[in-house]
């Protein structure tokens, strides 16, 4: 099988769309998820984010690939709503940072990877083990960061299998963080609505590619 090497901007495009469409999709569940010891809100806040992405998609004709996600990066910083806002805002952000050109490499990948969670930890001191989106993202950074095959399928793959074992992983975890950290023990048995969300993150750019 050949190695995919590169990822063209319209394979860019059609990855935030689907995980656009991903996340109305599951933000019933994402709110459920939510509801059983936070506030509640956690897909409604998602669907505000992947609204934001669909209308800056509409406008992204004479927009770069870097452009795009920085684009989404600043409207998302716009929007009312919950903790979900400012963390994705830096996602965003990180994700654009190392774009260089309308396409996107190997190696440019793992950088994106690497500066989200970059961003993330400047507002964040969140870690494995805190039943956060966390124990999603920096999983999928240590085991990206060693990979030298050049092959972007394979990376994508590693990302959303690393990614849904870690959002599975928040099952065992007592919450740390928001209104869920009340809860302490008791949220054991119940995954993190925040690293379901990043797991669909990995999981739709697999899938779009």
């Amino acid at each position: 099988m050949l190695k995919l090497m590169l990822i063209i901007y319209i394979n860019i495009i059609s990855f935030l769309r689907l995980f656009s469409s991903n996340i109305k999709e599951n933000s019933n569940i994402l709110s459920e998820l939510d509801a059983k010891f936070g506030d509640g809100d956690h897909g409604i806040t998602m669907s505000k984010i992947a609204n934001t992405i669909d209308d800056v998609l509409k406008e992204s004709d004479n927009l770069s690939t870097k452009e795009i996600f920085s684009s989404i990066s600043s409207k998302i910083s716009l929007l009312g709503g919950g903790a979900a806002v400012p963390l994705w805002a830096m996602i965003f952000e990180g994700l654009s940072k190392p774009i260089e050109g309308d396409d996107i490499s190997f190696e440019i990948i793992k950088k994106m990877f690497m500066s989200s969670l970059d961003e993330i930890f400047s507002i964040s001191n969140a870690k494995v083990g805190d039943k956060t989106m966390m124990d999603c993202l920096i999983p999928v950074v240590e085991k990206t960061s060693v990979l030298d095959n050049g092959d972007i399928k394979h990376l994508l793959e590693i990302s959303y299998k690393t990614a849904i074992e870690g959002a599975e992983n928040t099952k065992n975890y007592a919450a740390k963080f928001g209104r869920a950290k009340n809860s302490k023990e008791k949220s054991i048995g119940t995954p993190d609505c925040g690293a379901i969300s990043m797991s669909i993150f990995f999981k739709s750019f697999y899938d779009a590619i």
